[in-house]
């Protein structure tokens, strides 16, 4: 029997039981394998997936402080809030203040904006684990919950709103320089009529540097007063200077002993009321007229004898009397040696001064006015002493200084003496043969030259014209009947008495 065929099919047998073996080896495998892959598939989804987890989580991780105070398991806001009483306590407490004259400022953190880095140093805290690969993270969360990870706020000061506060103390303490004053009490005499106000320094803060010094302070923590950066300005004008710099200039009076009807006394002492206490300043004029104003009886003005007629009568007007007032104030000024704007002398001359120095006004049409040619105020007082029936003025101001001179006086001389012309008649309807009435009796006129005077230590050293005044002569003029003829004997008894 051939034994060939059957050693050839155990081998084939052999060979595909090998074969099988082999492929549910490999099969084993790679079921094994493709196990394994899932799981490994799986972990790392689910890594993944916790990795998202740790990412994106909405609350910070655990072992996360802020200044000792844990906000793991909080979401940012709550953390914000869970911080805010650390902000409080990092308010600083620095108080630092500067004062001037009575005036006190005081600078705190109120008035400075605090910054905390609050924001900054949660940011930072909430981005911690928030990137990488699952290991690291983990690593990393680890370290954080096992070692704690801390976190420091701050707090500082911006110190730009103190621009504001500054300015603001600066325009109450800040004052320009303020020279002396006079205050006139014109009811006293002499230099008790002169209340002088002491002058005041100014004072300029110097708003840079006193921000820099508050702020320096500030940021330090430095509590304290500090001095005041600030520029004091002189005045110009000291209560001293004005005292040394016043003086009486000049000083006149006259009587009204000779005209002292009530009327007239009134008016005079109305007027010297009304110009007592004025002041001129350098430059101004001063004006009669102004100051008085229209004299009539509607503005309180009283009857009294005024001159008419071009010195030819008289007869009462309101405001009659004046004129002496306007006369006792020119003979101060030019004693003053201050400038004459305008004078007109009366028609005639007058009882209470010489001739050449009087100066009559008339409302609205004559003024007598005068100009202060100084460098300061010139002051000007009038009133009547009753007891002694005199009208009195005084001015003061700067001391009176020429070149060569130190007092000035005011005199006036006759020139000449003007006779009246022959009597003139004036018929009249009023009268009848052979009666007749006079109307002003004759009066000579005259011519008189006013001079300054001016004296050095008692000595004249010049003497200058003022002024030439002309006073009108008069002729006697007489009322008679109309068809009179010249040459017919007026008698003394036909002399007609009415008015």
């Amino acid at each position: 029997m051939d034994k060939t065929p059957m050693k050839k099919g155990k081998k084939l047998l052999i060979l595909l039981s090998s074969l099988f073996l082999a492929i549910a080896a490999i099969t084993a495998t790679t079921i094994i394998l493709v196990a394994k892959n899932q799981e490994a598939i799986a972990r790392k989804a689910a890594e993944e997936a916790e990795r998202q987890q740790i990412i994106n989580s909405s609350t910070y991780h655990e072992g996360v402080t802020v200044n000792g105070v844990s906000i793991s398991g909080m979401t940012p806001q709550e953390a914000k809030e869970a911080l805010k009483p650390i902000e409080e306590d990092l308010i600083p407490d620095t108080v630092v203040t500067f004062s001037y004259d009575n005036r006190r400022f005081k600078v705190t953190a109120d008035d400075v904006n605090l910054v905390y880095n609050t924001d900054d140093v949660l940011d930072e805290a909430f981005s911690l684990a928030r990137d990488g690969d699952y290991e690291s993270l983990k690593t990393e969360l680890e370290d954080i919950a096992l070692n704690g990870k801390e976190y420091t706020i701050t707090c500082t000061i911006d110190c730009s709103p103190l621009k504001d506060f500054i300015a603001e103390a600066a325009e109450k303490i800040n004052t320009p320089p303020a020279d002396a004053t006079v205050e006139l009490n014109p009811n006293l005499t002499g230099s008790a009529r002169f209340i002088f106000k002491e002058s005041v320094d100014g004072v300029e803060v110097d708003q840079k540097a006193l921000y820099e010094l508050i702020s320096s302070n500030m940021e330090q923590g430095v509590s304290g007063k500090i001095e005041l950066p600030a520029t004091i300005t002189k005045a110009e004008i000291t209560a001293q200077q004005l005292r040394e710099n016043l003086t009486l200039r000049a000083s006149f009076h006259t009587s009204y002993a000779m005209s002292n009807g009530s009327g007239r006394v009134h008016n005079i002492k109305k007027a010297a009321g009304m110009i007592n206490g004025t002041i001129v300043n350098p430059g101004e004029v001063f004006s009669t007229n102004d100051i008085l104003g229209y004299r009539t009886h509607a503005n309180g003005w009283k009857d009294g004898p005024a001159i008419i007629q071009g010195g030819a009568a008289t007869e009462n007007q309101p405001g009659g009397g004046v004129c002496q007032v306007s006369t006792t104030v020119y003979n101060a000024v030019v004693m003053a040696d201050l400038d004459i704007v305008y004078r007109q002398g009366h028609s005639r001359v007058s009882d209470y001064v010489d001739g050449g120095r009087d100066a009559t006004i008339d409302s609205g049409r004559i003024d007598f006015q005068w100009k202060n040619n100084t460098g300061s105020p010139v002051y000007v007082f009038t009133w009547v002493e009753s007891s002694k029936q005199q009208m009195h003025c005084e001015i003061y101001g700067e001391p009176i200084s020429g070149k060569n001179y130190d007092r000035v006086d005011f005199v006036s001389k006759l020139i000449e003496v003007i006779e009246p012309s022959a009597t003139v008649y004036i018929e009249k309807d009023y009268l009848y043969e052979p009666y007749w009435k006079v109307q002003n009796k004759a009066r000579k006129g005259y011519i008189y030259e006013a001079y300054r005077v001016y004296y050095k230590n008692g000595v004249e050293v010049d003497r200058k014209r003022e002024s030439r005044t002309t006073y009108k002569m008069h002729p006697e003029r007489v009322h008679v009947w109309p068809g009179f003829i010249e040459g017919t004997v007026l008698l003394p008894r036909s002399e007609e008495r009415r008015v």
